[in-house]
């Protein structure tokens, strides 16, 4: 066999560049050699060879990794400086490089081969950092904080996202101003205050067609308001004490209100009329009214109870034979079979198919480290009824994979105890009231 010899090496410097690269005297000494010598013009003719092989490929579509430095294939102590400063202008001079590469002590192929390993070893790197991060975010992520406000320094009692997504409602303990807030949902900028009221707001709720607020507050009073003009109240429906939850039927013509009085009093909006009421033993904490017109009512005598439209019991349950647990928040799901979640005093929330006899128990996993004071205070299913996010004393929100049975993720953007929670329409964001005197709107994170 024949064996190709390596171009003279006096010129594979001069071989390995663009002819046009060389001054005149080298690109006429080069041609005279290569008329003279079959080794150089056969090396010469290869890196004609690869650069039309080069040229001829098309444009990559993804861009490429940065170039290693030639440095990456020396194998000696000798300086390559003035080779490197003339050949690393692009890729054809690389292609031409190739021949003189063959005569180093690492061949052509074992050098592809090690630049094809780096590459690997990147990529390993990068799927392991990938892996590494999402499990780590798995198991404590924070979520993304969008914006945060201030509510008067004071605790926040109650957030409503509008259902149409555009404004956030927010109310709080300002015993000086009673005042309920209105605020742009992407900016955060104040829309409008309403100040109706003459002692601290307790509980907001948007109409379904996102004109109207129904307030309660500890004034004894619901008030309904026009949050497109923030004016004097359409509507107030006087309480026998202080209101702690109000909730609008699906039409949007009736609401649901309880609190301190200790019952529960479904009224018409137009009229103020009082269409039905059903009393409770103790403080009425939270109301939610289901699609399907069922209303359910948590208290603080350890009860949560169901009626139907008209009023008639559907279904009770008594906490106090699981451990005395007051319910302190209700929430249905916005889907069939509309699963109403239920927030109890001892840090758990049970999730209740009402026509089916046990309920789907969730324990909450990061309790802290005396269970005895953790309570839950609030909870709310996404949209889509997938997820349902969960807030209470130990400063976080925990939002679970229903279907699942697993956490989604924790928001521990808050300090103390998260009062109220509300998703917004498109079942991406949280906004979350606090103790902590303030309401941070936040991506929730894993979806």
């Amino acid at each position: 066999m024949k064996t190709r010899r390596p171009p003279c090496l006096e010129w594979r410097e001069k071989l390995a560049l663009r002819h046009e690269d060389l001054s005149p005297e080298d690109q006429r000494a080069l041609d005279a050699h290569v008329a003279t010598c079959e080794t150089c013009a056969s090396a010469l003719a290869d890196y004609h060879f690869f650069e039309a092989r080069l040229d001829a490929l098309p444009p990559p579509a993804i861009k490429p990794l940065p170039r290693l430095s030639p440095h990456f294939f020396e194998q000696t102590e000798r300086s390559r400086a003035p080779r490197v400063q003339q050949a690393g202008r692009g890729v054809h001079r690389l292609a031409r490089e190739l021949p003189a590469l063959r005569q180093s002590n690492i061949t052509f192929v074992g050098r592809l081969l090690s630049v094809a390993a780096v590459i690997c070893l990147l990529l390993a790197a990068s799927l392991v950092f990938r892996v590494v991060y999402q499990s780590r975010l798995a198991e404590h992520p924070g979520g993304i904080t969008l914006f945060s406000l201030e509510q008067d320094s004071d605790a926040v009692m109650s957030v409503a996202w509008s259902p149409d997504g555009k404004y956030i409602a927010m109310a709080s303990l300002d015993y000086q101003n009673y005042t309920v807030n209105v605020r742009d949902a992407r900016s955060g900028n104040l829309i409008c205050t309403y100040s109706g009221h003459h002692a601290e707001v307790y509980a907001l709720a948007w109409s379904p067609d996102s004109r109207y607020i129904a307030s309660g507050s500890g004034d004894g009073t619901v008030q309904v308001w026009d949050a497109q003009d923030c004016g004097a109240p359409i509507a107030t429906y006087d309480e026998t004490g202080p209101v702690m939850s109000v909730a609008w039927s699906p039409d949007g013509t009736e609401i649901a209100s309880g609190g301190w009085g200790r019952a529960v009093h479904v009224w018409e909006v137009r009229s103020g009329q009082t269409l039905w009421t059903r009393a409770a033993n103790d403080v009425v904490s939270s109301i939610a009214w289901a699609p399907n017109g069922d209303i359910a009512a948590g208290s603080y005598d350890e009860w949560v109870r169901v009626w139907d439209y008209e009023g008639h019991l559907l279904f009770n349950h008594d906490y106090q034979i699981e451990g005395n647990a007051a319910v302190n928040a209700v929430a249905w799901s916005p889907q069939k079979p509309y699963l109403l979640a239920v927030g109890l005093e001892n840090g758990m929330v049970n999730v209740w198919n009402i026509f089916t006899p046990e309920p789907t128990d969730f324990p909450i996993l990061n309790q802290p480290s005396s269970t005895d004071n953790y309570a839950i205070q609030t909870v709310a299913w996404s949209p889509n009824g997938k997820y349902l996010a969960l807030g209470g004393n130990d400063t976080t929100v925990q939002v679970w994979n229903f279907s699942a049975g697993k956490k989604l993720m924790t928001y521990t953007g808050h300090t103390n105890t998260v009062s109220s929670l509300a998703w917004s329409p498109d079942g991406t964001e949280i906004v979350s009231g606090s103790f902590d005197t303030t309401v941070k709107v936040w991506k929730v994170v894993g979806l």
